[in-house]
């Protein structure tokens, strides 16, 4: 499960059309913070490779695989391969949070602000730590 606040900035915005929560897959599901037009460019570019994936290999992507190609997007800023031009000029101004299940057991990775290095943490720790939390709401 994800969760998220949704701040209204601007008394311009409509609080129902704030999207931070996207499913990917079945099995994947992103929560972004930072800049709605960079987290969206993310996550199509991660349903795009989970596609692609499906359909060559018959089977589900990997969340560390869709991550991993996530993070290799966001580092490629105002890199390009020789001989070609840079693919974007400025890095992505987003947070992403993404959960997900596969054969290998349930994963939960956050990037380090925008530098895109992933870390895996164990379910159970945040579950623990989720448990904590709601206990200390009064209700």
């Amino acid at each position: 499960m994800l969760a998220v606040e949704k701040r209204v900035t601007s008394p311009l915005l409509e609080p129902s059309s704030i999207e931070k929560i996207f499913k990917v897959d079945n099995h994947i599901g992103f929560a972004t913070s930072g800049l709605t037009a960079d987290s969206r460019t993310l996550i199509d570019h991660a349903r795009g490779e989970s596609l692609s994936h499906k359909f060559t290999y018959d089977e589900p992507m990997k969340v560390e695989s869709i991550t991993q190609s996530v993070c290799d997007l966001a580092l490629r800023f105002g890199e390009g391969a020789e001989g070609e031009e840079a693919i974007m000029s400025r890095p992505f101004g987003v947070a992403l949070l993404i959960a997900g299940a596969d054969e290998e057991g349930c994963h939960l990775y956050v990037d380090l602000l925008i530098s895109f290095f992933f870390f895996s943490f164990f379910l159970f720790f945040i579950n623990i730590l989720i448990l904590h939390f709601s206990s200390q709401v009064p209700r």
